[in-house]
């Protein structure tokens, strides 16, 4: 969120703190389907990425890192449910 301070947007924050409420659903998700949820990549050279690109005013590695970022996310509880649904068959 602190990369949004500066923004003069009301909308931007309300928006991000909305998405991250909501990642934050499919976390609980996560740990609840595997006790120990073990992430495959690096989140916080992730983060980093987004965060480098940002300050560098890099607008198009920026929104690519937030796609990757949400990409891998997405993938890995996709991936965790699909586990659990086969353990339940």
């Amino acid at each position: 969120m602190a990369l949004l301070s500066a923004s003069k947007s009301v909308w931007l924050p309300y928006l991000a703190q909305m998405l991250f409420d909501q990642s934050e659903r499919y976390r609980a998700l996560r740990t609840v389907i595997e006790e120990k949820a073990e992430l495959e990549r690096d989140v916080t050279q992730e983060h980093k990425r987004i965060v480098d690109a940002t300050v560098a005013r890099d607008a198009d590695e920026a929104c690519q890192a937030l796609i990757d970022h949400y990409t891998h996310t997405s993938n890995a509880v996709v991936r965790d449910i699909e586990k659990q649904l086969m353990k339940s068959a």
